[in-house]
């Protein structure tokens, strides 16, 4: 509707009517609830209010149209904030530092795919060289018992 010409958010929701209880136990059940449509950017819980930040507009909007009740509770209301918790640059470095997280998370799971592939690749080698070792000491063991039945010890 176009009822005010106020600004309104891009990505920011604004929830009111939240109960009076632990600033902790409202966050993490606004959390629950919320990342179901996508990454909460940021999230700021002022008493019976909160105002939650998606990466996208698209995650907004989902979230906006959901028709579940908020923490199971009819009268917590939803609709846009008059302006985002972060703005554009803030926004665009946290996704920035969001994605250089990924990457390097990838490049490390990647890291130990390859360490438990050259751990896994020595262990064959170790094994190989154990058993070929066995077979030498046996080889050994069938020549020196020949070889060592008629010597006898030095005695000092």
């Amino acid at each position: 509707g176009s009822s005010g010409s106020y600004p309104r958010a891009k990505t920011t929701l604004h929830v009111s009517g939240l109960p009076q209880q632990d600033y902790t136990v409202i966050s993490r059940k606004l959390k629950a609830h919320f990342y179901r449509f996508g990454y909460v950017q940021d999230m700021k819980v002022l008493g019976e209010n909160a105002f939650v930040q998606f990466g996208t507009k698209k995650e907004a909007e989902e979230a906006m149209r959901c028709p579940d009740a908020i923490l199971g509770n009819r009268f917590i209301s939803c609709g846009w904030a008059r302006r985002d918790n972060l703005g554009e640059e803030e926004r665009e470095k946290l996704q920035k530092e969001r994605e250089k997280k990924k990457e390097e998370k990838k490049e490390k799971a990647e890291r130990e795919q390859e360490l438990k592939q050259k751990q896994k690749e020595l262990q064959d080698k170790l094994r190989e060289l154990q058993e070929k070792q066995r077979q030498i000491k046996e080889k050994q063991g069938q020549t020196t018992t020949t070889t060592t039945t008629g010597s006898t010890p030095l005695s000092a």
